[in-house]
C-alpha cells in the first residue's frame, strides 16, 4: 500500500506542474523577466560598463538574478506555483514550495523559445532529483515503564511495539510516507540533549522513524512536525491509561506501557489522520478533532503555564463548544460526554466552570495561585474528551 500510496502523491505532483494553465502562467512570467534581460543586452550599458563579448553572458545572467529579485518576479512565481500546485497537495507534502521555487529559476536561463524544454527538465529533476527515498533521523516519542512478560525476554534493539502477528508493523502511513516503531536503546542514538538530561539511563525509549519518497527539505520539515505532534498524542495516550501525570516538564517524554501502545494504537493513528487531513467546510466534527490536536500539541511545549491553561481550555472549547454563553455549553457538553452519573455530572460541570473561570482571569492579567495544577487539570477533560 505504501507504494501505491506514493506514486499517487509522485503522480500528483508531476500532474499539478505540467497542467497547461500552470505551464503557460509560468511560461509568461519567464517571458516578462526575460523581456528586462534582454533590455540590457541590447541597452548601452554593457558598452559604459566597458565589458567585452566574453563578459556580457556573466553580466547577462547577473542581469537576470537582480531581475528576478528585484522586480517580484520571484513572489509572483512562488505565488504561483503555491495555488495552482502546493494548495492542492493532500498533507503531509512530500516537496515543498522552496522546493519548485528554487528548481524552476535554476533552469530559467535559456531564450524564451527554449522555455518548453527547459520546463521538461525541471519536471524531471522535481521527479528524480527531490522525490526521493528518505528516511530522517529517528526521534523519541515516550518512554516505556514496562515490559510485558514476552519483551523482559528481548534485548532493546529486539523489542517490537505492535507485537500483534496480524497487523502491520507501521503505526501510520499516508503518501507513501510511513511512520514505524524501532527497538533501540538510549545511547544508540543522537536524541536531544534535553530528553537525554531528564530520562533514567535504565529505560527504554520508544523511537519511531519515518521513511517515503519525499524531497530533503520536506523531510527536514515533517520530521519536526511530527516529533511536536506525536509526542502530544503518546502524552495524551499516556493520560488516558494513567501513566503519567500531564503536569510533568515539557522536556520529560511521556511515559507508557507497550500494552497501552498496543490498545491505543488505532487512536494514535486516527489522530495523525485527522491532524494531515484537508476537512471539507462542512465537515465540522473533522475540523474540531484537527483544531483540537493542533491545539493541545502546542500546550505540550509551553513553558508557561497561564498560556498552556489558556490553550488547553480553547482546546476543549474547539471539540465541545458552540455558540454563545461557552463557558456554560462546554461544562455541560463535558459532563454529559464523560459523565454517565447524574451527580458526577454536577460535579464535572462545575469543575470545567472553575477552570473556564480561572483561564478567562489569568487572560486578563490576574495573578491566580495554583495555575500548574489548574493546567493539569485542564488536560484530563480535552484529552478524554478527544
Amino acid at each position: 500500500m505504501g507504494s501505491d500510496q506514493a506514486q499517487d502523491a509522485r503522480s500528483q505532483v508531476l500532474e499539478l506542474l505540467r497542467n497547461e494553465k500552470t505551464r503557460k502562467l509560468l511560461a509568461e512570467q519567464y517571458g516578462l523577466i526575460h523581456a528586462d534581460v534582454e533590455s540590457f543586452r541590447e541597452s548601452d550599458f554593457p558598452e559604459e560598463l566597458g565589458l567585452g563579448d566574453e563578459e556580457i553572458h556573466p553580466a547577462m545572467s547577473k542581469a537576470f538574478d537582480v531581475a528576478v529579485e528585484c522586480d517580484g518576479f520571484d513572489m509572483a512565481t512562488i505565488g504561483l506555483l503555491q495555488t495552482r500546485v502546493i494548495d492542492h497537495l493532500e498533507p503531509p507534502h512530500i516537496i515543498t514550495i522552496t522546493d519548485l521555487d528554487d528548481e524552476f529559476w535554476r533552469h530559467m536561463r535559456v531564450p524564451v523559445e527554449e522555455f518548453d524544454s527547459a520546463f521538461q527538465v525541471f519536471l524531471w529533476n522535481i521527479e528524480t532529483r527531490y522525490l526521493r527515498e528518505r528516511s530522517p533521523r529517528a526521534f523519541a516519542i515516550g518512554e516505556l515503564v514496562q515490559k510485558t512478560e514476552k519483551q523482559e525476554n528481548l534485548s532493546d534493539d529486539e523489542i517490537v511495539l505492535w507485537p500483534d502477528s496480524n497487523a502491520e508493523p507501521q503505526i501510520w502511513s499516508k503518501n507513501g510516507i510511513v511512520l514505524e516503531p524501532i527497538g533501540k536503546s538510549l545511547a544508540e542514538l543522537d536524541i536531544e540533549q534535553q530528553v537525554r538530561s531528564e530520562v533514567r539511563n535504565s529505560s527504554q525509549l520508544i523511537y519511531v522513524k519515518l521513511e517515503g519518497r519525499m524531497s530533503e527539505s520536506a523531510s527536514v520539515l515533517l520530521r519536526s512536525e511530527m516529533v511536536q505532534i506525536l509526542r502530544s498524542i503518546i502524552r495524551t495516550v499516556a493520560m488516558m491509561t494513567s501513566e503519567s501525570g500531564s503536569g510533568r516538564p515539557r522536556t520529560l517524554l511521556p511515559q507508557l506501557t507497550s500494552d497501552a501502545l498496543q490498545v491505543h494504537r488505532y487512536f494514535i493513528s486516527k489522530c495523525l489522520d485527522s491532524y494531515f487531513s484537508t476537512p471539507p467546510n462542512k465537515a465540522k466534527c473533522e475540523r474540531r478533532i484537527q483544531n483540537a490536536i493542533q491545539l493541545l500539541a502546542e500546550v505540550d511545549i509551553q513553558f508557561r503555564d497561564g498560556i498552556a491553561l489558556a490553550l488547553t481550555v480553547t482546546a476543549i472549547e474547539a471539540l465541545l463548544g458552540k455558540g454563545s454563553a461557552i463557558a456554560k455549553t462546554i461544562s455541560e457538553n463535558v459532563a454529559i460526554l464523560l459523565e454517565p452519573e447524574l451527580e458526577a455530572r454536577r460535579k464535572a460541570e462545575n469543575f470545567v466552570k472553575r477552570l473556564y473561570d480561572t483561564r478567562s482571569r489569568v487572560l486578563h492579567g490576574d495573578e491566580v495561585s495554583g495555575t500548574p495544577s489548574a493546567r493539569t487539570n485542564a488536560r484530563l477533560p480535552s484529552t478524554s474528551g478527544l
